[in-house]
């Protein structure tokens, strides 16, 4: 019965999605990374430039965007 719960659990989770200040938050800390290893990667494989342009809204909903 537990592992039932637990499943059914981590099913919910799984499709829900975080808080807006969380993503904003997320997006504000990590996108800078993540784009910088995404473009590595794209190049190590594939020998293809990558040219990023990123946008999120913040805790407040306003829009960001990369400079």
């Amino acid at each position: 019965e537990e592992m039932k719960e637990a499943k059914r659990l981590a099913e919910e989770w799984r499709k829900a999605k975080p808080l807006a200040k969380v993503q904003a938050k997320t997006a504000s800390q990590k996108d800078e990374k993540y784009m910088k290893e995404f473009a590595e990667e794209m190049w190590r494989q594939c020998g293809m430039r990558v040219a990023v342009l990123t946008a999120w809204k913040d805790g407040s909903g306003q829009t960001m965007t990369t400079q």
